[in-house]
């Protein structure tokens, strides 16, 4: 599996997705695999992947988005058939629409949950605010019309 990217005539494009060699949408265990592949690759390729040039969020910076996200609401909710292709292509709506979203993971041991939340990161190029519980806090800044000003 690899992550596309392609550049033409100076104009940055590129696709967020896995792709398989057989072209088909790629199962929990595929999707753990690829978290498996990309953890040795470092945050710098990830960013360059999804065109992102932020750089990880400061403390304060932190603080803030969390008292930002005290009173939302879970948008995403993860049901029993885990994280899917469908809820990845929510999760980029959320994130392109709202900037800040609380997705929910409930039923899943810690690890796992975990796993999942970084390949969920790791796919929408989104920021872990916090996670407690079954409740995690992502961020990820449009490009123009951003809603959210962080601290500097």
């Amino acid at each position: 599996m690899i992550f596309l990217k392609a550049q033409r005539l100076g104009e940055m494009t590129h696709r967020t997705g896995l792709v398989a060699a057989e072209n088909h949408p790629p199962s929990q265990t595929e999707l753990a695999c690829s978290l498996d592949e990309w953890r040795g690759q470092g945050c710098d390729r990830l960013r360059v992947l999804h065109g992102t040039d932020s750089m990880p969020l400061k403390p304060n910076q932190v603080r803030h988005l969390r008292a930002l996200a005290h009173h939302l609401k879970p948008v995403i909710l993860l049901g029993q058939h885990g994280l899917t292709e469908a809820v990845l292509a929510e999760i980029e709506l959320a994130l392109e629409r709202h900037e800040l979203i609380k997705v929910r993971a409930p039923g899943m041991e810690r690890e796992d949950k975990k796993g999942v939340i970084e390949v969920i990161c790791e796919r929408t190029g989104a920021e872990l605010v916090q996670s407690i519980g079954h409740i995690a806090v992502l961020f990820r800044k449009r490009a123009k019309d951003s809603q959210i000003s962080l601290p500097h």
